[in-house]
């Protein structure tokens, strides 16, 4: 039964891109990238497991799900995408 109050249980992850700042100082263009790459996995990954981005900040996405199941299988599909040619370390 829905609460009444309007408040819901949820599971929450916050994803970051590892090291942006120095990948910043290295290469703007490539920490760049990764930084949409992210994004990209994040937006797509909460779409398929039922999960709603609240707000991306930097290099980081507030994302939550209505299960810990659903967030937990995001952030492995997440991991999994971004290891693929080269990789983005979340």
């Amino acid at each position: 039964m829905p609460d009444k109050s309007g408040r819901q249980l949820a599971a929450v992850i916050f994803t970051n891109v590892v090291g942006y700042t120095a990948m910043t100082q290295r290469n703007e263009e490539e920490a760049l990238s990764a930084q949409m790459r992210q994004r990209d996995a994040v937006a797509s990954s909460a779409g398929e497991h039922g999960g709603k981005v609240v707000q991306h900040d930097g290099d980081g996405s507030l994302t939550v799900f209505p299960s810990a199941i659903a967030a937990v299988s995001a952030a492995i599909d997440i991991q999994r995408v971004l290891a693929i040619d080269s990789p983005v370390p979340v």
